[in-house]
This record gives C-alpha cells, structure tokens and sequence, in this order.
C-alpha cells in the first residue's frame, strides 16, 4: 500500500480550497483563503529538504507558484487597507481550469508515492561517530545487530552506501541483510555523503558536488570531464574503505576501543564481507587488487560490487571515445550486481535499440571476463541502475524513470528484499564453501560443516536473474 505524505495532503487541500472558492458562496467573504497558496508554496518547497529529492513533486512544486503569481492582486487587495468594500468576482472558468491542471501534476504524487513510512530505521540499529583525525573527516556508523533471540558471533557486512542518497538508499537492504543473519555496519561522510544521516540529521552538500555525481553517472565512461570526477569519487571511497576497513576486521575504534561492543575479539578471525555500491564498489574491487592488501585483510572473503561503473579505468581520450584500459584483478570473489542493461539485447531478450547507446558497464563486463578469482555477473531482469537500492519503495519514481532494457520483464513485488537476499545468498555460498577461496574448513580435525559462529539464513529470490559465473557455483 502506497503512504501519501500528510503534508501533500495538506498542500492539494489548500490549493483546492481557494480554486473551489468561485463555486462555493459561502466561500466568497472569507478574503483569508487567498493566503492558502502561499502556504501551500511554502509547504511544497519544504518537501525535498524533508523527505530527500522527489521528482514527483517537482510539478506541484511548479504549478504552485504559478497559482501563487497568478494571485498576486488578491493578496494586496486583502493585504491593504480596508477603506473601502472589497467585492469578490467569481471566475470560474479560470478556477476550473486550475482545478483540472491540479489534478494532472498531483496525479504522479499517488502514482509515484513512498510505499513505506519515511526515516531510517531505529530498531536493532546502533549509531557511532568516528572521527579521521589525520584527514579530518566524520564518519557516522550504523549498525544493524540481528533481532533474533538466539545470540552469538555473526559474520558482518560492512556496507558502504552510494555517494548520492548514502545510508537513506540503503537502510533496508542493511536491514534485509541483518535479518538473514548477518551483522552490518553501514557509514555516511559529512562532505561526501549527499546527504550524511547523524541520528535524525542530515548533512547536505554543495550543489556543484551534488552536480559532479550526476555528470559522473550519465556520463563518466563517455566524457572526459564526466570521468574525471567520477575518479574523484572512487579516489575518495577508497580513502573511506582504507580506514574503515581495519577498524571493522578488529573490531576497534580509532581510540582503540570495542566499535561493536560485546561482537568479538580481534583474534577470533570471524568472516567480513563487503557490499559496496557505486563509486565505493569500484574502489573496494581496486584496493583488493594491490599485492598484499588481500593477505593483510585475510578474513574479508567476499565483495558485492552493486552498480559499480569503473571510472578509474578508463584513460582520457576523444570524447565518446573512451575505453576501458586498465582492468582490476581482484584477489578474492566478487558479485558484479547491475542493471541488465550491462547485458547484450539478445541474451536480456530485448529488442536492439535503433541507435546504438554506450554501455556504461563496459569495464565491469571487461574486468569480470579478465578476471582470475571467482566472480559473478548478476542482473535481475529489467532491474534499472536503481534497482538493488531501496528506491522501489522509497522513491519508486526513479525505477520508473531509469528503467532496465527488458521492457516487459515480469517484476517481483519484492524487490528489495530479493536484492538484500541476493548478496546475502552470494556471502553464504562462500561461507560454505571454503574451498572456492583455497581455505581448509573451519576446524581441519572435526567436521566442515562446523563453522564458530551462527550461519545466516538462505533467502528466496523471486526475480528472474541474468547470471554469468566464473568457477563459481550457483548460489
């Protein structure tokens, strides 16, 4: 069921009130009615600091403050003095016309609508704060214990979040993860992050950075410029993940103390594995890569890349005419998770487009048919680039407007849930099977089903799935 906001409400109820007002006589004393369209002004502009950027509300935004310039002579005339009586003049072509206009730009509000509560999560989830002294950056943690009775050591994810939406995009997949039976610890940057989420607050950013990050999506494989800032962001997760990252394994904070009190010990060696959207994907596939990196972080044993592009790999060129050069060769299994535009019409089962457009996976599709370590290519069919996220419930306006190829692929009704299981699915199977990352069983002398900690759950997955395994089995 679809959760209209109350404050939309609030502002259609205004709007209609004063365009019903020429239909209504009992209406026409109350001269006060000519102030509802500023409120409602007022109201809609409030919309996308509150609820985040909505697309849907862009038209009632717009058609708002049309209605707002348009009664401009009613509000003097109520606002100046009263020397004289003031008549009112129904005009009920022009109020019927509005009431029609109205209907059309608040029809995407119900179409489009959240399908959940708005806000993060709050049960089961702890907040942190650490600081980076040296590069003098705040990270703000959150982490999501199981709420399961049954206590004890749990594998973790540790989920780096995209850089546009950060932690509000991805809560309940942290929280489809936590409930399968993983720990998780998500963060957010104050200056990176848009926004950074600190227990009910959010931190914005510049809207030149907030434009860098759209420029890097639409078109950092095909332009130069583009490119160059989706390398900036690439550069600067993998900075976040090289800091993070030994804090998570040791469980430690920067001042040395327990970051997940009562967890584990930095000696029990407990699975860590990485989800990582976006520029963060990118960067956690290149820093497995570097000698050395994979043996200093050994109980790491799984990435989950989701929509990552590879900026970094491309060298600058003619525009529209880039290409991948540099290819990443990870040391450990990853799951490319993408949109099945990344696939060829023929295998997706769409239809050629008549003109050719770039393939912004071009270096994902490179670096996993180069690559030496297991790896898996994953798309749900017709899944978007905003599919793995929790968009299709919190702003299903965007799964609308960036679509996948197959046009009329059966949907499943949750999404959500089948992207968290579906990576929580790929970390179980490399728990399982420790043979696949050349390791002996937990305990060589008694049996390998024997694992010292509680395993997570296997979870159904209803979407139809595009899959490419490289000496992997199918999980």
């Amino acid at each position: 069921m679809r959760e209209i906001v109350y404050p939309e409400l609030i502002i259609i109820l205004f709007l209609l009130l004063s365009l019903l007002r020429p239909f209504v006589k009992g209406l026409w004393a109350m001269d006060g009615l000519v102030w509802l369209p500023g409120m409602s002004l007022l109201l809609a502009a409030g919309l996308f600091p509150a609820y985040g950027f909505r697309p849907e509300c862009i038209p009632l935004l717009i058609y708002t403050l049309i209605v707002n310039i348009a009664a401009i002579p009613q509000v003097r005339e109520s606002a100046g003095p009263d020397t004289r009586e003031k008549r009112y003049e129904p005009k009920r072509a022009l109020s019927a016309a509005g009431i029609f206009v109205l209907c059309a730009v608040t029809a995407p509000l119900f179409i489009f609508s959240p399908k959940i509560p708005q806000g993060l999560l709050s049960e089961g989830v702890q907040t942190r704060i650490i600081r980076n002294e040296s590069a003098r950056h705040n990270y703000f943690l959150r982490i999501y214990s199981p709420l399961a009775e049954e206590s004890g050591p749990r594998p973790l994810v540790f989920l780096a979040p995209p850089e546009a939406g950060s932690v509000h995009t991805v809560d309940r997949i942290c929280a489809g993860l936590r409930d399968q039976g993983f720990m998780v610890l998500s963060f957010s940057r104050r200056g990176l992050d848009f926004p950074a989420a600190r227990e009910g607050k959010k931190y914005y950013v510049s809207p030149a950075r907030i434009n860098a990050m759209w420029q890097a999506f639409r078109n950092g494989t095909e332009a130069n410029k583009a490119n160059t800032r989706g390398k900036f962001l690439e550069s600067e997760r993998q900075k976040d993940i090289e800091f993070l990252l030994p804090l998570v394994c040791l469980n430690r904070d920067e001042k040395g103390a327990a970051l997940i009190p009562g967890l584990w010990s930095s000696g029990d060696g407990l699975p860590v594995f990485i989800a990582a959207y976006g520029a963060a994907g990118s960067a956690a596939v290149y820093l497995f890569e570097q000698p050395g990196f994979a043996a200093r972080y050994a109980n790491v044993k799984g990435i989950a890349a989701v929509e990552s592009r590879f900026w970094s790999s491309y060298q600058a060129a003619a525009p529209r005419d880039m290409k991948a050069q540099w290819l990443p060769q990870p040391a450990i299994p990853v799951l490319y998770l993408v949109s099945d535009r990344a696939f060829a019409p023929a295998q997706s089962g769409g239809k050629p487009p008549r003109k050719a457009r770039p393939n912004h996976y071009r270096a994902v599709l490179d670096t996993f048919k180069n690559t030496a370590a297991p790896a898996a290519l994953a798309a749900f069919a017709g899944a978007g680039p905003f599919a793995y996220c929790d968009y299709p419930l919190t702003h299903p306006v965007y799964p609308f407007l960036f679509p996948g190829q197959m046009k009329n692929a059966a949907k499943s009704n949750a999404p959500v849930d089948d992207a968290a299981g579906y990576i929580g699915n790929f970390f179980l199977m490399l728990l399982t099977r420790p043979d696949l990352l050349n390791e002996p069983p937990a305990r060589p002398d008694d049996s390998p089903a024997y694992n010292p900690f509680i395993m997570p759950e296997r979870r159904p997955v209803f979407s139809n799935t595009l899959l490419e395994l490289r000496d992997l089995p199918v999980f």
